[in-house]
Parts: C-alpha cells; structure tokens; sequence
C-alpha cells in the first residue's frame, strides 16, 4: 500500500528545475466544513501576511498559477472554464515528480490548504510585482466569502496562534484511504445505501499485507492519525490500556489502533510466538513509533484450544501494571483478541467506564461437564492461591475456601484495582498451570472464575449465585455471531464465527452497544474494514460529535455486573424533598383511571399493608399493582416518623380506593398488634366490594401484573393461601388462663351452636402473616368470631405466642370449618403446607445473590431479578430496600411496567396445574366436590407441588 509524501527539499529543487509541472484535473475535495468560518478566514488570512514577509514563497505560488494557467490554455480550454482549483490540481501527463498537487491526489485537502501550500512553497524567484496580484486574489476572496478581515489585523499575534491552530487541525481531520479502496463512498454506505451495498458486497476488496510496506514511523503516521494531546479533560483524568494478543494482518492492527488512539491510554501488544518474522518486526516497529505502544519480551505459542492464551494476557497486564502517565494511571484494561475491532470513540469508551465505576465487565456462563476436572483440590491452600496464607486457610460455610469455575469470554474489561489484585494478591502460578493443562477452552476458565468466585472477593467483581440459579451473564466488552449464518448477513463462518462484511456496518455494527466485536478481517472483505475506520474517524475527530447519540446511559448503568457492584442507595432521608401533591405523585408514576380488562372488573382485589417506612418505595409498589377497581388499606405503624405518616395520607387523599386505617398500633418485629393492625384495614375493607386480600408488610414487593394475580386467585377458587407449619413448643401457652377451646376464648359470637360432648378447642399452626384470604373468610373473622379475647391471649401471655398464629390457626382448625380453610392433619401428619403469596429466603447466603441479610432474611438485588424473582411462582417477595438497591427496585417496577402495559397480554408465565395443585386448592375442591363436604383421605396427598415452569 503506497502513500505518496509531501516533496522533500531536493525534490524541490527538482522540481524548480524542471518548470512545475502540475496535474490539472485530479479529484477537488469540498472544505471541511468542521471548520468555524472565522478559523477559516484567520488562517487564510494569516496566509497573506505571511506573504508579505516571505516575497519568494508567494513568487514560487505565481509561479504554479502562471504553469498551471499555460496547460490549461494548451489543452483547448478557456481561461474563464479553467478554475484557479483546477490550474491547483491538475494531474501529471506520465512525469511523476512528488510535487505538492502530487500530495492532493492522495489526501483530501480543502482550498484553504492548498493555497497554504502555495504560500509555504519554497522556491527562488527575484521578481516582486507578483506579491500584489497574489494579495488582491486572496483578499477579493475574502471580500467574496464575507469573512471579518479588520479584526485579525489589530492582533496580528491572535493571527499566527490561530494558524499554528489550524495546521494542527487539518491533520486531525485526514483520514487515510488505501489506494485498494479509494474509490469506495463510505457515506453511501454508513448511510445504508442497500443497492450500492449489494454492488460492494458482490465485489469484496480482498487485502493481505505487501512485502514493501515501508514501516519508518514517518509512514506510518502518515498511513494513520494518532493525536499528540488528548482531545478533552474527561479523556485525560480517565486513561485507558489494552492487552491485545496479536499474530497477523499488521496493517489491520495498525489501523484498529488508530481508530480510538489516545496519547494517555496504553496499548500493549502480546505476539503469538508461531507469527511470521516480518509481523514480528513491523510490530516491534509500530512500538518504537509510539511511545504508549508497549511489546511483552516473552512469548508463549498460542493454539487454537486456547492454551497460553492466559498466560499472554498476565505477560501484558504485569507490564500495564508498571506504566502510568504522571498522576494519572491507568483505569480499565480490555483484553482483546487479534481481529476484535472498536465500535466505541475513546470518548464514548471512557464514559461506559465511568457508569461502570470499578465494575469488571466479564460473560459469566456455565462450564461445560468435563472442560475442568473436578476431582483435584481446588481449595486456595491447595493451590496457594493468596500471598498472605492466611486468607487461604478461611473456612466458609464449614469447608475451606475454593474456586467456583465459570466459563466465559476471554476478551473482558478488568478494572485497575481488579488487575493489582490479581497481580499482588494473589499467586498465580499453580493456577495457571493446571488450568492451561485442562485442555481445549482452557482460555475462558480463569478470568471468569476469580471474578464470579464469591469467597475470593475481588475488587469489581461478581456473584456465582446467578449461575446456581441457572442464569448466564452477557458482557458488554465484545459481541459475537456464532453458529448461526442465517444471522450472519455475509453467510461467510471463520471457527464457526461470523465473519462481518461491508452489508454489516450501517445497521448491526452501528447499532451495536458493544465497545468491541469480532470479526472484520482485510482477506475476506478490506473495504468494510476501511469504511468502518473511516466512520470511526469521523466520530473521533468531527467537531460537536455527541455521544448521547450513540450511548444508552441506562443501558450500561444496570447491567448486572455493574449494578451490583455500583448499588443506588435510597435512604429514607432522600424521600423528605419529594413534592406531595397529587399531581406530582401521578407524575412519578403511571396509575390506569380504567380497568385494563373485563376480567380484571369482575373480579377486584384488595390489599393490606402494615407500614412504617421508605415513602418512595410504597408509591412505586401502588403504582406497580395498581387498579382503579381495587383496593388498598395502609395500617401505619405507630411509632413511625411523623413525616412518613403525613406522606401516607397525603398519598390516600388522591385516590378514592385508597385510604388509612383508622386506628394505630405500636408494631413490634415479634410480631405483637400485627394482627390487630390487620384487623384494622379488614374491618374497612369490608365495607367494599373485592374477592381476595393480600395481608402485606412494608418491604413485601409485587412479583405480578393484576391481571396474572386475577387468573392466580380465580384458580384457587375461595380457598385461602396461608401457610401451615407446625407451632414450636416455646410458643404454646401453658398454665392457667391459657385454654384453647371455643367457650374458655368465648370465640363464636353465634353461642347457641353446638359442638356434641366434648367442646372443641384451637388446633394451634404457625405461619406467614403474609397470606391471601378470601372474602368469605374475612367475613367469617369479623362477623362470625369475636377476636378480641385470642388476641389479648397472645399479646399478654408470650410475644412470641402471638407472631403468625392467629390466621395459621383459624385457617386450619378443622372444628371452625373456615370457608376457604385447610385441614389440622397434614400438620399431624408431619407435613408443612406452604403457601404462593409471599417468598422469603431464610438463613442461607447460598442462596440469596447479593448475601446481605436482614434479621436473617436475604436483602435481594439486582443480581437477584432474572435468576430468582422473574421465575419464582409466588405473587410477592420480601425483601427489596431502597437503603441497600434502590436500582434493583427501579429495574423491577420498570419490568412490571412493561409486563403490564406495554407487552401484550399473556398468561405464560404462570402455570396453571402448578397453583390448582397445591394441596389447600385440591383440598377444597375436593370438599365441593362430595357431597359430604368430606375429603377421602385414601386419595388426597399433603404433598406440595415441586415444579414451577415459567417464562420471565
């Protein structure tokens, strides 16, 4: 690939010997229009006055014009057809002397550089008149254009600053075009011109480095543009590095390097030893150019398995790790692979880094049976994993520290304190070698492992909890096609990867949100590789280029790696500045003034929540279920803060199916006057119309749409979905006044019933407070029964007494005969009955992602929404807190938000042999359906449902 350099001082001489001849019909580029006008007529301006110093170079410039004039007259042409820009660009009759319109032929030069050219053209010449015709062309121009002249003459100094200015930004804005592709209009095809697409596609530029490529670093800046500063102050505070590991297509890597090159980033380069010697020595040369362009001296010979693929990486990020530019170091490291190409600016690479803030960007998958074996110790005191000992002897969950293996790409972005960790931390050399001994994919092993390994803690990284639940993590550091060709628009698979091409760029590598992708490769398709760099350029280096045009903040800013290394905290004090009218309140959220359904009118639900805190929250729960038929009843926890209080009334005053218990109780977390505070919402709910109610607590948030709680609640068909476990020992009154029958607790309110010889008496059960009752069985506490004796027994006699035992028990007494209610026997029997309405993981960290517990029960996050509450069957889950992940909360109601209104209606996500299968539903349908209202035990099992199949 030839590039034509400007004359050099003999070639001049040459050239002045042999009457300037110059090319008179080359390829006239339009201005850059990036260019301020007044830049423009200062630098032009700055031209003139140079004139008058410099007399032999405006001489020289006549000159060209008066050669340039005479050829145009001799090839049967009009002076007045003749344009100065053409006598400037005519092209050489077969003498190719490297003069200046030479230079044009190559590169786009605007006017103004050519007639900066002409100015700076050395030359001797003892004629003076000429140095007028030269200025009154030039200032007619100007006088033609409208451009200010008075004010560059009184700052003569501001004149050659701009100059010196706008030399260096004409070359900022040259991009170098491969003679092999010269003729390609790139801005047809960034502008998705699918016919003249077609055309390039079917004639595809194939390119292999030429033997002659000249390598002094004069060409080599003249084949690329690489800045000398950093192009803003945002750039310069956050430097960026690569490790690349490299083994062909030099011209290609010297091209990607270009085309996000900053001055204070760092580039390093790990060549595959089996590379040919030529490549060897062009990349050697590429980094003596660049003095933040760095070489690993050892080389390992990288397989296709790839095995020593690690080991490259560690041999760069060991050299990485010692660079920094003055009191700036290096942020993130991409680890990148020969044929990846930037889709990102630096300038857009640096802010998806910022939102990152210290998040490794990793694909944290599943690793397949048989690439790792098992059977070794993978303890870290086995493999000496930690430098300070005594880290690897810690003892979790009863058993020693070890690797939990995942798989992933090995091309990730590391963040700086993640790279120090792994480099001076720990000791990685029993690691390396026995994963690199693993066999074919041994690349993907160990960067993923340390990262997803939760014991290891390591700066920036992730949780293995995602992959327990069976749920893979994407990256957002490279994209690839794989398998697949019918997704491939070249149809063209290089190792089963799709190999991109010139039909690729304006609509799949544009779009893409990646900051890398693989594959563009000059053998199979060079022009796409030059119109891609060549849009690049454009962005890197055209003035006002913004890059909210091509970033999507949110997108990167919820991605699970960062968003559980970045959590939002929300504290309480954060809801004081909230605006409280009802017009701000219905602006925050999305509350539907109909119903979205004819079912949904038909059967209207009821809610009661007990509350005490995180105003913001409840809003976003209200509105998360919100339906103008229902109904939602607020018991608010008495000793809660007097502005929380105001804000739940304010809340209820704007909605007529809203509204406040009226009476308040002290609310204690043993459970003490949560009945009561219950009792106080259902005395009020009764008095509308609704189906079902939810008994609720403050952080309990909403898994369902309305619509799939509908189906949910119409399949249990009256029955109540209450827990049933049996009641501790500690738990159980003893002594006198402690009695359990109906009469001693004067419960029916009807006392003319009977109950035979032997009065009946409670069967005590235990269970969440958080439960689903139907109507009728609300109507049955609150007109059948007389409560108030129960609950003065569990309030006074034992606190613990009285925590999730009054619904448990009602609902299964069997002598009450509770409409909707279970049976006393399965308890009996040994067999707890869970219930749907409400999930909580209890105790274990294993299983809750972000291993925060509160009073021992899991805290979830956002590593917890896909792999957990999108496929959990239950209508709630406790808990989300905005004190811990506000984001997860936002993410979550934005889920339901599109679930409910903008996705079309469905009930995949629910399964319904799961719910008509718990025990307490077949239970009940089993008692309609005798007509004895008796259940034949021989055919009923206690046994609850294990399989949930559902869509998220």
């Amino acid at each position: 690939m030839e590039h034509v350099q400007s004359p050099s001082p003999s070639s001049q001489d040459e050239n002045s010997e042999n009457g300037d001849e110059i090319p008179c019909n080359s390829n006239l580029y339009m201005p850059d229009e990036s260019f301020h006008p007044e830049l423009r007529s200062m630098r032009i301006w700055s031209y003139l006055v140079q004139s008058v110093w410099y007399p032999t170079r405006v001489l020289k410039g006549y000159r060209l014009v008066k050669t340039a004039s005479r050829k145009c007259y001799d090839s049967d042409s009009s002076f007045g057809e003749c344009s100065f820009m053409d006598m400037m660009m005519q092209q050489d009759n077969g003498d190719n002397k490297p003069d200046l319109a030479h230079t044009f032929t190559v590169r786009k030069k605007s006017m103004w550089y050519i007639i900066r050219k002409i100015v700076n053209y050395e030359c001797s010449y003892n004629t003076i008149k000429y140095i007028t015709y030269v200025a009154l062309f030039i200032t007619g121009l100007l006088i033609v254009l409208h451009l200010p002249l008075g004010s560059y003459l009184k700052d003569f100094s501001k004149i050659k600053q701009n100059w010196t200015i706008s030399k260096e930004k004409s070359s900022a804005r040259t991009f170098y075009r491969s003679p092999e592709t010269a003729h390609f209009d790139c801005i047809r095809v960034m502008h998705n011109d699918r016919a003249y697409i077609e055309i390039l596609a079917e004639r595809r530029i194939t390119y292999s480095d030429p033997e002659d490529l000249t390598m002094e670093c004069d060409d080599v800046h003249a084949r690329n543009y690489f800045p000398q500063s950093p192009a803003s102050s945002v750039e310069e505070a956050f430097p960026l590095a690569q490790a690349r590991v490299v083994y062909k297509d030099y011209r290609l890597l010297e091209m990607e390097l270009s085309a996000a090159y900053a001055p204070q980033n760092w580039y390093c380069y790990a060549i595959d030893s089996k590379a040919d010697a030529k490549f060897h020595d062009r990349m050697h040369q590429l980094a003596k150019c660049l003095p933040n362009v760095l070489i690993t001296t050892h080389e390992y010979r990288v397989d296709g398995g790839g095995k020593y693929m690690t080991s490259s990486y560690i041999e760069c990020l060991k050299l990485l790790a010692t660079k920094e530019k003055p009191r700036k170091k290096w942020r993130y490291v991409s680890l990148l692979q020969n044929h990846d190409i930037s889709l990102r600016t630096n300038k857009e690479a640096v802010q998806i880094f910022k939102w990152m803030n210290g998040a490794n960007d990793f694909e944290i998958t599943f690793m397949p049976e048989g690439r790792v074996n098992q059977s070794l110790d993978w303890s870290f005191g086995t493999l000496h994993l930690f430098r300070n000992s005594t880290r690897n002897t810690e003892i979790v969950n009863g058993f020693p520290s070890k690797l939990v293996f995942s798989k992933g790409y090995v091309e990730s972005s590391l963040s700086r304190e993640f790279v120090e960790f792994i480099l001076y931390q720990l000791d990685l050399t029993e690691l390396l070698k026995r994963v690199e001994n693993q066999g074919f994919g041994t690349d993907e092993i160990m960067f993923p492992t340390l990262h997803a390994t939760d014991a290891l803690q390591a700066p920036g990284g992730f949780t293995h909890a995602c992959i327990d639940k069976g749920q893979q993590v994407q990256e957002m550091t490279r994209i690839s096609l794989w398998y697949d060709g019918n997704r491939c628009l070249t149809h063209h698979m290089r190792h089963a990867i799709c190999v991109f091409g010139i039909e690729d760029l304006p609509e799949r590598l544009s779009s893409l949100p990646h900051l890398f992708a693989n594959k563009l490769m000059p053998e199979f398709d060079f022009g796409a590789v030059n119109c891609w760099y060549e849009s690049m350029f454009n962005r890197s280096h055209t003035k006002g280029s913004d890059i909210s045009n091509f970033l999507n903040a949110s997108l990167y800013k919820n991605l699970p790696n960062q968003c559980a290394k970045n959590r939002i905290v929300n504290n309480e004090s954060m809801d004081d500045d909230l605006p409280m009218d009802c017009v701000a309140i219905r602006a925050r959220n999305y509350f539907p003034m109909h119903p979205m359904s004819h079912m949904e009118v038909e059967f209207s639900i009821a809610q009661a929540r007990i509350v005490y805190k995180d105003y913001q929250l409840l809003e976003m729960e209200l509105a998360a279920g919100y339906a103008p038929q229902n109904w939602y009843c607020y018991a608010l926890d008495a000793k809660s803060d007097s502005l929380f209080q105001r804000k739940i009334y304010k809340l209820a005053s704007c909605f007529p199916n809203v509204f406040v218990a009226k009476k308040k109780f002290v609310v204690y977390r043993q459970g003490v006057n949560m009945d009561r505070s219950f009792m106080e919402c259902l005395k009020e709910l009764v008095k509308v119309p609704w189906k079902y109610v939810l008994l609720l607590q403050n952080h309990d948030v909403i898994l369902r749409t309305n619509l799939e709680l509908v189906q949910i609640l119409t399949w249990f068909n009256g029955t109540n979905d209450v827990e049933v476990a049996k009641v501790p020992s500690n738990r159980i009154p003893t002594g006198p006044g402690s009695s359990l029958d109906f009469q001693s607790l004067q419960l029916l309110r009807n006392t003319s019933r009977t109950y035979g010889p032997f009065m009946p008496k409670l069967a005590l059960a235990k269970g969440y407070v958080e439960c689903a009752l139907s109507r009728a069985m609300v109507e049955f506490m609150i007109k059948d029964l007389n409560l108030d004796p129960l609950l003065d027994l569990m309030r006074g006699r034992n606190k613990e007494f009285g925590r999730e035992m009054l619904i448990p028990t009602l609902h299964s007494t069997d002598a009450l005969q509770a409409p909707g209610g279970f049976t006393h026997r399965c308890l009996d029997m040994g067999k707890r009955v869970q219930h749907v309405t409400r999930y909580s993981t209890w105790y274990n960290p294993k299983h809750c992602g972000t291993r925060h517990m509160r009073h021992s029960i899991c805290v979830f996050g956002v590593e917890d929404l896909g792999p957990n509450l999108a496929v959990l069957p239950h209508l709630f889950a406790n808990k989300l807190m905005p004190d811990f992940d506000f984001g997860a909360i936002a993410c979550w109601y934005e889920k339901l938000f599109n679930r409910s209104y903008l996705e079309p209606p469905t009930f995949s996500r629910i399964n319904e042999e799961y719910y008509k299968s718990l025990p307490h539903v077949r239970y009940n349908k089993m008692k309609r359906e005798r007509l004895s209202g008796q259940v034949d035990w021989s055919e009923f099992s206690c046994d609850f449902p294990t399989k949930f199949e559902n869509s998220n």
